[in-house]
């Protein structure tokens, strides 16, 4: 694979992959992607203009940052250990790719346990809903076919391009642009 700078936002751009054995030259089929438009928002951002979201941004904003190996993410600020959480996560520079669920996604029921897991443990609201929701790398829909996507909390997770479905789940609102990734909902 390559990494491809200085693309213009919102074009429509064609490639074909190719293959050299010896002096053959081998062609694929040709394939097309399109950029997202150009935006100076982050993906906190986007989660917290939406209020369709709100259930899903106020978990995230107060949900601490794990690594995988369940250790909290920190840093030193002024001789303090200073803990981020998933908003700190989603404003930084990372490239990374959310799939929001609705609040409408969330019975009362649900709602409740989130939030008492929010204030009791952490760790296993990243590892049950957060996590199941996000994942690094940018993933726009002009693909076909199916991927397995590897999610932050280690899980795997099939995005279903042909259909805009994400673990079955309709995908409603598609590559919404962040400067750092991109948002489904």
């Amino acid at each position: 694979s390559y990494k491809v700078t200085g693309l213009s936002a919102s074009t429509l751009y064609y490639y074909r992959p190719y293959l050299k054995v010896g002096s053959m030259v081998y062609y694929g089929p040709i394939k097309t992607f399109t950029t997202l438009k150009s935006t100076t928002k982050s993906l906190w951002d986007l989660l917290e203009d939406r209020k369709d979201l709100s259930r899903f941004c106020e978990l995230v904003g107060k949900t601490p940052y794990y690594w995988a190996d369940g250790c909290l993410a920190s840093t030193s600020k002024d001789g303090a250990e200073v803990y981020y959480t998933f908003k700190e996560v989603l404003k930084a520079n990372t490239p990374m790719t959310i799939w929001a669920p609705l609040n409408d996604a969330f019975t009362d029921e649900e709602w409740a346990k989130f939030n008492a897991m929010a204030e009791s443990n952490s760790y296993l609201l990243q590892q049950q809903l957060i996590g199941n929701h996000m994942s690094l790398f940018s993933k726009v829909m002009s693909n076909s076919g199916q991927e397995k996507v590897v999610l932050i909390n280690g899980r795997t997770a099939t995005l279903d391009y042909s259909d805009a479905t994400f673990q079955d789940a309709k995908i409603v609102d598609e590559d919404i642009p962040a400067y750092n990734g991109v948002m489904h909902v």
